[in-house]
């Protein structure tokens, strides 16, 4: 897929939890629905220990893409 995957691991954490409430008070038009509703369903803790999570999380590159120029 060329959808772009935004990087969480090893962000800031008061960034993380204000990108969440951002997204699901309509902020982050950009978001899909799904996912504004999964975490409109966590509480105000939840919402911190992902970000907790998240912050403390290394962040690796992901695997480049194949290389089709045969």
């Amino acid at each position: 897929s060329d959808k772009l995957v935004p990087r969480l691991a090893g962000q800031h954490y008061e960034y993380l939890v204000r990108q969440i409430y951002d997204a699901v008070d309509g902020r982050r038009p950009n978001l899909s629905r799904k996912h504004i509703r999964l975490l409109a369903q966590l509480e105000r803790d939840d919402i911190l220990d992902v970000a907790d999570f998240l912050s403390r999380s290394a962040w690796t590159d992901p695997a480049p893409p194949p290389n089709n120029s045969r």
